[in-house]
């Protein structure tokens, strides 16, 4: 994969170079600037672990900002939300009870319905998400 995304770098860099349309030159600026950002984000071990798996990123997304915003979202609300890619729901909940183990993420209660758990990303890696993204929290 890492392969694959210096391939997926340099070719952005060429494009940037000899793009001569003034739309063109801001597209590829902004697609070169999402990129590095996704690829700062990637050399995040928690977060490459996420990342590991079809549906990730969009589960990094997802968990992201439900921490971000203390949403009151489950497990099985956030399984429901993942539109791309999703495995089997007992692969998912095998999958989460891996990212717990290894601290990336958290279950708490909710505040509303005690039978339903939120999941959280880590103190550690929001904070991480945030430096490389150049977010105030």
């Amino acid at each position: 994969m890492l392969y694959l995304i210096v391939i997926i770098k340099n070719s952005l860099n060429i494009v940037y170079q000899y793009s001569t349309n003034d739309y063109n030159v801001k597209k590829n600026l902004c697609d070169l600037m999402f990129f590095n950002k996704y690829y700062s984000l990637m050399e995040v071990k928690e977060i490459s672990k996420i990342c590991s798996k079809p549906y990730g990123f969009e589960l990094l997304i997802l968990i992201y900002f439900q921490t971000k915003n203390n949403a009151d979202i489950g497990i099985e609300e956030t399984y429901d939300k993942l539109l791309f890619n999703k495995s089997q729901r007992p692969a998912f909940i095998n999958f989460i009870n891996e990212l717990e183990h290894r601290g990336i993420i958290s279950r708490h209660t909710s505040k509303t319905k005690k039978s339903k758990i939120v999941l959280r990303l880590s103190d550690n890696l929001m904070n991480k998400i945030n430096q490389r993204l150049k977010i105030n929290s």
